[in-house]
């Protein structure tokens, strides 16, 4: 998410509710501590503090899974099939019927034309 490591991003949850939740002095004392001239923007700071609430941790979120390859032989021939029984339905249409998104749906027919 953010370049910052483990040590900062717990001394900005750190700084965050030792000043009552001020962005401002959080920011502050950060530039103060890590003797630096950049500080974590607002976004950044509120970011991880969400992510601290929710997880308990200041890791980065994990990975939301391994990502499934639905442009397969199978999906190819059921959308070419779909096609030549109706070719006048729309692809919003089409990716209801078939289940399949419709940046799918335009993936294979790109492919397939």
């Amino acid at each position: 998410m953010d370049p910052y490591s483990t040590k900062q991003r717990i001394k900005i949850i750190e700084l965050f509710y030792s000043y009552q939740r001020s962005i401002v002095m959080t920011q502050c004392k950060y530039r103060q501590y890590f003797n630096s001239r950049s500080t974590p923007t607002a976004f950044v700071t509120w970011s991880l503090v969400g992510r601290f609430k929710e997880l308990g941790s200041v890791d980065d979120r994990p990975e939301r899974g391994v990502h499934r390859n639905i442009h397969t032989e199978d999906n190819v021939e059921t959308v070419r099939q779909s096609v030549a029984d109706d070719p006048s339905v729309s692809t919003r249409r089409r990716s209801s019927q078939l289940g399949f998104s419709r940046t799918t749906l335009r993936r294979i027919l790109k492919v397939g034309s």
